[in-house]
Protein backbone atom coordinates (compact mmCIF):
# COMPACT_ATOMS: atom_id res chain seq x y z
CA UNK A 1 0.00 0.00 0.00
CA UNK A 2 3.05 2.83 0.49
CA UNK A 3 4.32 1.75 -2.43
CA UNK A 4 1.37 2.13 -4.03
CA UNK A 5 0.82 5.63 -2.34
CA UNK A 6 3.49 6.95 -4.61
CA UNK A 7 1.43 6.64 -7.76
CA UNK A 8 4.50 6.29 -10.16
CA UNK A 9 4.54 2.68 -11.06
CA UNK A 10 2.82 -0.55 -12.36
CA UNK A 11 4.06 -2.91 -10.24
CA UNK A 12 8.23 -3.92 -9.13
CA UNK A 13 10.03 -7.06 -8.50
CA UNK A 14 10.12 -9.40 -5.63
CA UNK A 15 13.35 -11.16 -4.28
CA UNK A 16 12.25 -14.54 -3.18
CA UNK A 17 13.17 -15.71 0.19
CA UNK A 18 12.35 -19.44 1.91
CA UNK A 19 12.33 -20.00 5.65
CA UNK A 20 14.61 -22.67 6.72
CA UNK A 21 15.79 -24.13 10.55
CA UNK A 22 15.68 -22.06 12.82
CA UNK A 23 13.38 -19.51 11.16
CA UNK A 24 15.95 -17.92 9.06
CA UNK A 25 14.93 -16.07 5.70
CA UNK A 26 17.08 -17.53 3.18
CA UNK A 27 17.28 -15.52 -0.22
CA UNK A 28 16.30 -17.68 -3.17
CA UNK A 29 17.06 -15.69 -6.63
CA UNK A 30 19.93 -18.01 -7.15
CA UNK A 31 18.31 -20.51 -8.86
CA UNK A 32 21.05 -21.93 -10.64
CA UNK A 33 22.36 -24.21 -8.17
CA UNK A 34 21.78 -27.80 -6.32
CA UNK A 35 20.99 -26.72 -3.48
CA UNK A 36 17.59 -28.53 -1.94
CA UNK A 37 14.84 -26.71 -1.72
CA UNK A 38 11.06 -27.45 -0.24
CA UNK A 39 8.04 -26.38 -1.13
CA UNK A 40 7.14 -25.83 2.43
CA UNK A 41 9.66 -23.22 3.32
CA UNK A 42 8.09 -20.75 1.22
CA UNK A 43 4.92 -20.82 2.89
CA UNK A 44 5.95 -17.55 5.09
CA UNK A 45 6.55 -15.67 1.67
CA UNK A 46 3.49 -17.32 0.48
CA UNK A 47 1.54 -15.63 2.89
CA UNK A 48 3.16 -12.41 2.52
CA UNK A 49 2.34 -12.11 -1.26
CA UNK A 50 -1.56 -13.19 -0.50
CA UNK A 51 -1.57 -10.27 2.17
CA UNK A 52 -0.55 -8.01 -0.32
CA UNK A 53 -3.44 -7.35 -2.36
CA UNK A 54 -1.98 -4.86 -4.94
CA UNK A 55 -4.55 -2.14 -6.28
CA UNK A 56 -2.60 -0.80 -9.28
CA UNK A 57 1.02 -2.40 -8.95
CA UNK A 58 -0.32 -5.36 -10.90
CA UNK A 59 3.04 -5.96 -13.21
CA UNK A 60 5.03 -7.53 -10.22
CA UNK A 61 7.69 -10.63 -10.59
CA UNK A 62 9.66 -12.79 -8.76
CA UNK A 63 13.34 -12.71 -9.57
CA UNK A 64 15.13 -15.93 -10.83
CA UNK A 65 18.70 -15.46 -11.23
CA UNK A 66 21.04 -17.48 -13.44
CA UNK A 67 23.79 -17.74 -10.29
CA UNK A 68 25.50 -19.35 -8.93
CA UNK A 69 26.23 -21.03 -12.38
CA UNK A 70 28.05 -23.67 -10.81
CA UNK A 71 26.04 -26.84 -12.36
CA UNK A 72 26.99 -27.59 -15.70
CA UNK A 73 25.10 -28.38 -18.95
CA UNK A 74 25.77 -32.22 -18.48
CA UNK A 75 24.87 -32.65 -14.68
CA UNK A 76 21.84 -34.26 -14.40
CA UNK A 77 21.20 -34.56 -10.54
CA UNK A 78 22.11 -30.75 -10.46
CA UNK A 79 19.40 -29.89 -13.51
CA UNK A 80 17.12 -31.78 -11.57
CA UNK A 81 17.52 -29.61 -8.92
CA UNK A 82 17.66 -26.02 -10.93
CA UNK A 83 14.16 -27.57 -12.89
CA UNK A 84 12.49 -27.90 -9.08
CA UNK A 85 13.78 -24.64 -8.13
CA UNK A 86 12.19 -23.18 -11.73
CA UNK A 87 8.96 -25.15 -10.73
CA UNK A 88 8.59 -23.58 -7.13
CA UNK A 89 9.18 -20.07 -7.58
CA UNK A 90 6.89 -20.10 -10.50
CA UNK A 91 3.95 -21.94 -8.04
CA UNK A 92 5.32 -19.36 -5.52
CA UNK A 93 4.46 -16.26 -8.67
CA UNK A 94 1.17 -18.20 -9.63
CA UNK A 95 -0.67 -18.86 -6.00
CA UNK A 96 1.24 -15.19 -4.64
CA UNK A 97 -0.95 -13.43 -7.65
CA UNK A 98 2.17 -12.14 -9.58
CA UNK A 99 2.20 -11.48 -13.10
CA UNK A 100 5.28 -13.97 -13.41
CA UNK A 101 9.03 -14.15 -13.41
CA UNK A 102 11.78 -12.27 -13.56
CA UNK A 103 14.39 -13.93 -15.60
CA UNK A 104 18.10 -12.62 -15.55
CA UNK A 105 20.86 -14.27 -16.59
CA UNK A 106 23.64 -12.06 -16.06
CA UNK A 107 26.55 -13.41 -13.86
CA UNK A 108 26.70 -11.55 -10.47
CA UNK A 109 28.36 -14.28 -8.39
CA UNK A 110 31.54 -17.00 -9.03
CA UNK A 111 32.16 -18.89 -10.76
CA UNK A 112 30.35 -16.41 -13.60
CA UNK A 113 29.69 -19.32 -15.73
CA UNK A 114 26.44 -20.63 -17.02
CA UNK A 115 25.94 -19.83 -20.41
CA UNK A 116 30.03 -18.94 -21.27
CA UNK A 117 30.86 -21.97 -22.99
CA UNK A 118 34.98 -21.67 -21.95
CA UNK A 119 34.06 -21.86 -18.49
CA UNK A 120 32.11 -25.40 -18.85
CA UNK A 121 33.64 -28.08 -16.54
CA UNK A 122 33.25 -30.25 -19.06
CA UNK A 123 34.20 -28.43 -22.20
CA UNK A 124 37.10 -30.59 -23.25
CA UNK A 125 34.91 -33.63 -23.44
CA UNK A 126 32.32 -31.84 -25.57
CA UNK A 127 32.11 -29.28 -28.08
CA UNK A 128 30.08 -26.02 -28.65
CA UNK A 129 27.31 -27.79 -30.54
CA UNK A 130 26.78 -30.52 -28.04
CA UNK A 131 26.95 -27.69 -25.21
CA UNK A 132 24.38 -26.26 -26.86
CA UNK A 133 22.21 -28.84 -27.63
CA UNK A 134 22.30 -29.75 -23.96
CA UNK A 135 21.28 -26.43 -23.14
CA UNK A 136 18.23 -26.95 -25.42
CA UNK A 137 17.09 -29.84 -23.21
CA UNK A 138 17.51 -28.05 -20.42
CA UNK A 139 15.30 -25.09 -21.44
CA UNK A 140 12.87 -27.55 -22.35
CA UNK A 141 13.18 -28.89 -19.32
CA UNK A 142 12.35 -25.90 -17.28
CA UNK A 143 9.49 -24.78 -19.67
CA UNK A 144 7.70 -27.82 -18.67
CA UNK A 145 7.84 -26.91 -14.93
CA UNK A 146 7.19 -23.48 -15.76
CA UNK A 147 4.28 -24.09 -18.07
CA UNK A 148 2.65 -26.94 -15.53
CA UNK A 149 2.77 -24.40 -12.68
CA UNK A 150 2.09 -21.19 -14.26
CA UNK A 151 0.86 -21.49 -17.87
CA UNK A 152 0.12 -17.88 -18.53
CA UNK A 153 3.08 -16.40 -16.62
CA UNK A 154 5.13 -13.73 -18.37
CA UNK A 155 8.87 -14.02 -18.63
CA UNK A 156 10.24 -10.79 -18.37
CA UNK A 157 14.13 -11.00 -18.72
CA UNK A 158 16.43 -7.37 -18.55
CA UNK A 159 18.74 -8.17 -21.55
CA UNK A 160 17.87 -11.93 -23.39
CA UNK A 161 19.26 -11.66 -26.91
CA UNK A 162 20.13 -7.94 -26.55
CA UNK A 163 23.69 -7.49 -26.05
CA UNK A 164 23.95 -10.31 -28.70
CA UNK A 165 22.61 -8.88 -31.67
CA UNK A 166 25.87 -7.83 -33.10
CA UNK A 167 26.93 -11.30 -33.43
CA UNK A 168 23.97 -12.12 -36.19
CA UNK A 169 26.25 -10.34 -38.55
CA UNK A 170 29.13 -11.74 -37.79
CA UNK A 171 28.72 -14.31 -40.98
CA UNK A 172 29.09 -17.41 -38.45
CA UNK A 173 26.65 -17.13 -35.24
CA UNK A 174 27.94 -20.44 -34.08
CA UNK A 175 31.36 -19.26 -33.84
CA UNK A 176 30.38 -15.78 -32.63
CA UNK A 177 28.48 -17.45 -30.00
CA UNK A 178 30.80 -19.65 -28.63
CA UNK A 179 33.14 -17.68 -26.32
CA UNK A 180 31.07 -15.15 -24.76
CA UNK A 181 29.48 -14.76 -21.94
CA UNK A 182 25.83 -15.33 -22.83
CA UNK A 183 26.50 -18.01 -25.99
CA UNK A 184 24.69 -20.57 -24.68
CA UNK A 185 21.63 -18.65 -23.70
CA UNK A 186 19.90 -18.47 -27.47
CA UNK A 187 20.15 -22.82 -27.00
CA UNK A 188 17.94 -22.68 -23.93
CA UNK A 189 15.06 -19.82 -25.31
CA UNK A 190 15.03 -22.23 -27.87
CA UNK A 191 14.27 -25.00 -25.79
CA UNK A 192 11.65 -22.99 -24.32
CA UNK A 193 10.31 -22.61 -27.41
CA UNK A 194 10.26 -26.64 -28.41
CA UNK A 195 7.46 -26.63 -25.67
CA UNK A 196 5.02 -24.26 -27.65
CA UNK A 197 4.15 -22.25 -24.53
CA UNK A 198 1.52 -20.83 -26.37
CA UNK A 199 0.38 -19.36 -23.08
CA UNK A 200 3.74 -17.50 -21.78
CA UNK A 201 5.14 -13.96 -22.84
CA UNK A 202 8.42 -13.07 -23.11
CA UNK A 203 9.57 -9.74 -22.97
CA UNK A 204 13.16 -8.55 -23.48
CA UNK A 205 14.19 -6.15 -21.39
CA UNK A 206 16.84 -4.11 -23.16
CA UNK A 207 18.80 -3.32 -20.49
CA UNK A 208 22.07 -2.20 -22.04
CA UNK A 209 20.31 0.81 -24.27
CA UNK A 210 18.61 2.26 -20.92
CA UNK A 211 22.49 3.12 -20.52
CA UNK A 212 23.08 5.33 -23.15
CA UNK A 213 19.88 5.76 -24.76
CA UNK A 214 19.13 10.11 -25.24
CA UNK A 215 16.40 10.15 -27.49
CA UNK A 216 13.16 8.53 -28.88
CA UNK A 217 15.26 8.00 -32.16
CA UNK A 218 17.80 5.53 -29.63
CA UNK A 219 14.70 3.91 -28.55
CA UNK A 220 13.12 3.71 -32.09
CA UNK A 221 15.91 2.27 -33.51
CA UNK A 222 16.49 -0.41 -30.56
CA UNK A 223 12.98 -1.35 -30.86
CA UNK A 224 12.83 -2.10 -34.62
CA UNK A 225 16.15 -3.64 -35.05
CA UNK A 226 15.14 -6.48 -32.12
CA UNK A 227 11.28 -6.70 -32.79
CA UNK A 228 12.49 -7.79 -36.46
CA UNK A 229 15.99 -9.99 -35.56
CA UNK A 230 15.76 -10.98 -31.75
CA UNK A 231 13.83 -14.39 -33.27
CA UNK A 232 16.85 -15.35 -35.74
CA UNK A 233 19.00 -16.24 -32.29
CA UNK A 234 16.40 -19.40 -32.43
CA UNK A 235 16.30 -22.13 -34.74
CA UNK A 236 13.98 -21.49 -37.73
CA UNK A 237 11.10 -23.85 -36.38
CA UNK A 238 10.79 -21.77 -33.31
CA UNK A 239 11.76 -18.49 -35.02
CA UNK A 240 7.66 -17.57 -35.68
CA UNK A 241 5.98 -18.60 -32.38
CA UNK A 242 9.34 -16.85 -30.39
CA UNK A 243 7.39 -13.43 -32.61
CA UNK A 244 4.45 -13.90 -31.65
CA UNK A 245 4.64 -14.40 -28.08
CA UNK A 246 8.17 -11.87 -27.76
CA UNK A 247 7.57 -8.09 -26.11
CA UNK A 248 9.94 -5.70 -25.94
CA UNK A 249 10.21 -4.14 -22.62
CA UNK A 250 12.56 -0.37 -23.07
CA UNK A 251 14.87 0.55 -19.99
CA UNK A 252 15.23 3.74 -18.56
CA UNK A 253 18.13 4.07 -16.24
CA UNK A 254 17.24 7.59 -14.14
CA UNK A 255 20.77 7.66 -12.38
CA UNK A 256 23.23 5.62 -14.83
CA UNK A 257 25.67 8.70 -15.02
Amino acid sequence: AAFERWGVFDGCTIRPTRTVEGGKQKDCRHAFSREPWAWEDFAAALADLRAAKPVTCRETFLMVYANPGDVDWFDEEGWRAIVHHWRLLARLAKQGGLRGLLYDAEPYVKPFSQFCYPAQAERDRHSFAEYCAKARQRGREVMRAVVEEFPDATLFSYRLFSDLLPLLDSGDLMRALEPVTYGLQPAFVDGWMDVDPAGIRIVEGTEAIGYRANSPADYNAAFTRERLRLPEFLSPANRERFARQLRIGQSLYLDAH
